[in-house]
């Protein structure tokens, strides 16, 4: 027999990471969110996992409002991605 308690921890863990972005959205049904809310409040390493997971989404939509004509990358850059390509 496992420890429950830690069984019930990791477990929680996994759902955390299978359903963060329903937890986000508020599409989880509330008693799992609730579930997850005190998990979280429980467990450092899933409040650290869900701080850099909203800090993500807040990047990922601040570089989707940037303007819509690319940048272009240094030349320099670009060579020196081909070269490590053909090592």
């Amino acid at each position: 027999m496992g420890n429950r308690i830690g069984e019930r921890a990791s477990r929680t863990c996994w759902d955390l990471e299978d359903l963060v972005a329903d937890y986000l959205g508020g599409s989880l049904p509330r008693p799992k969110g609730l579930e997850l809310e005190t998990h979280v409040d429980e467990c450092r390493a899933c409040r650290a996992f869900l701080a850099a997971y909203q800090r993500t989404v807040w990047v990922a939509k601040r570089a989707l409002q940037c303007s819509s004509v690319p940048a272009e990358a240094p030349e320099a850059l670009v060579q020196a991605i081909l070269r490590s390509l053909y090592r």
